[in-house]
């Protein structure tokens, strides 16, 4: 599984990304599907895992709260059954 050419996965607001506050990322899905975000830290951990439900396929912006994270960088994954992106998450 892995994004489709022509396809920006996940797209990130850095600016936006701290720690004790509920924020958003951009996404672009090739196909309809359950899809389920993840949040790993650099240890492999997971520290987050949300069900986002039925998605469309096209742009999406998704919740995330981040409440209770340390400032820090941990993978973003976000997976359905034919698709998954991985991006770098810098919590400030």
């Amino acid at each position: 599984m892995s994004h489709l050419p022509g396809f920006l996965p996940i797209e990130l607001n850095l600016s936006s990304i701290y720690n004790a506050q509920l924020s958003t990322f951009h996404v672009t899905l090739p196909s309809s599907d359950n899809y389920k975000i993840r949040v790993i830290n650099t240890n492999g951990q997971l520290l987050l895992e949300q069900q986002t439900g039925f998605l469309a396929a096209g742009d999406h912006h998704i919740p995330i709260d981040l409440s209770g994270f340390a400032s820090g960088t941990y993978s973003l994954e976000m997976a359905g059954q034919h698709f998954r992106a991985v991006e770098t998450l810098i919590v400030r």
